[in-house]
């Protein structure tokens, strides 16, 4: 086993992860994604807060809040789950939020297993 399995298989639901963690996880998962390519990122602006990454419920290895910002509008927040098979998806919907507090309401339910709406 990698030490990034073992350390994921150890680690308990909602255990903070770093940002390089989480981009680890989703690489060894899904070699060939583009999700965190610097491309990407800078295409949609996408952000992501290191402090909002937890370890999630076992099959799924973590979540997060992605933070985007279109081209003629303001910035919105959605809550991301990466998942055992590497895809990136949403938890309720994409850019749902204007705050990262009302985002962060939601993944805390997500974790406390009160809220299960997962979306491509």
């Amino acid at each position: 086993m990698e030490k990034t399995e073992a350390a994921a298989a150890a680690a308990p639901v909602g255990q903070p992860l770093t940002k390089n963690e989480l981009i680890t996880e989703y690489k060894r998962l899904n070699p060939y994604g583009h999700w965190f390519d610097t491309d990407t990122v800078s295409f949609f602006k996408s952000i992501i807060s290191e402090s909002t990454i937890k370890r999630a419920q076992p099959p799924d290895i973590a979540v997060f809040i992605s933070s985007e910002k279109p081209p003629h509008g303001k910035r919105r927040y959605t809550v991301r789950i990466l998942r055992e098979d590497g895809d990136i998806q949403n938890v309720g919907k994409f850019m749902e939020y204007a705050s990262q507090g009302g985002a962060a309401r939601r993944l805390k339910a997500y974790l406390e297993g009160r809220f299960s709406e997962i979306s491509p």
